[in-house]
């Protein structure tokens, strides 16, 4: 209970502080945070959110320990992943965020010709149907018929981007939604409850880091199959550096703060619905 209090407590200063800019150190600016956003297809990723809420979480687990009706426990994620504006919380995170000078040269390198192309590519392959040609592109050509030192770039590129962070991070926070929200709604279940998901997510986590990584490589090698090695080589470069650390952190934090939203809707959806 004391984690999902000071969650939520984190949530509300998080807010306030957006209130009180006048008189805290500011971030990026409106305009920086939203071509931020869009260049680095964190938008994307932000809008997907409520979707990935409402299918990833084990609503009949929920039920059961939080003694709330499946009905009304669906109607309660339903609710708390429509009502929470992830991409207002973005806006509030970027606006405040100490690493701004780094964002800002994080933005320079997403707007420079590379940056644009790298934006370009990686756009092309999120969509639906890009998937489907992935599939098709991974059956026609291995990734072990790539040259050697292609493949080395790759796997660098895939390991500096930290994508599987991101998904691993929204992963664990959705499956452990249900023990934050059922430590406020039945506390008597939790410390059971926690015992068991602890338990079931390291096991679970090791495997589905090892997935990830392994499809990031090959989203790799489709993704920038355009680019060129001198381009991948400085599109590494500009990860591993200081702005390029922060550019993969902020979707890290952006995740964990949506969340943090969500659980305490969710909570207040459970407890009017008991």
């Amino acid at each position: 209970m004391n984690a999902l209090v000071n969650r939520a407590l984190a949530f509300l200063l998080l807010v306030f502080v957006s209130h009180a800019a006048p008189l805290m150190a500011k971030g990026l600016s409106i305009e920086e945070a939203k071509q931020f956003l869009h260049d680095s297809g964190l938008s994307e990723l932000i809008a997907s959110l409520p979707d990935s809420m409402g299918q990833q979480l084990d609503m009949k687990r929920l039920s059961v320990n939080s003694s709330v009706s499946f009905e009304k426990t669906s109607a309660a994620v339903t609710h708390a992943a429509k009502k929470v504006d992830g991409e207002q919380i973005a806006m509030v995170y970027l606006s405040q965020d100490q690493r701004a000078e780094d964002l800002s040269e994080a933005i320079k390198f997403l707007a420079s010709p590379l940056g644009q192309r790298i934006s370009t590519e990686e756009r092309a392959a999120s969509t639906p149907e890009a998937q489907q040609k992935m599939q098709r592109y991974f059956q026609e050509q291995s990734f072990k018929s790539v040259k050697q030192d292609r493949a080395q770039l790759l796997e660098k590129l895939s390991l500096a981007l930290n994508a599987d962070k991101v998904v691993i991070q929204l992963m664990k926070g959705v499956y452990f939604s249900v023990l934050e929200a059922v430590a406020v709604i039945n506390p008597n279940k939790a410390a059971a409850l926690e015992a068991r998901m602890n338990q079931e997510w390291q096991s679970m986590e090791p495997m589905l880091s090892q997935q990830f990584s392994e499809f990031m490589l090959m989203g790799a090698n489709y993704s920038y199959r355009n680019l060129n090695d001198e381009d991948l080589s400085a599109y590494i470069t500009f990860l591993k550096s200081k702005p390029g650390q922060a550019y993969w952190q902020v979707g890290v934090d952006i995740v964990d703060l949506y969340i943090q939203g969500f659980v305490s809707e969710l909570v207040s959806g459970l407890s009017s619905a008991k």
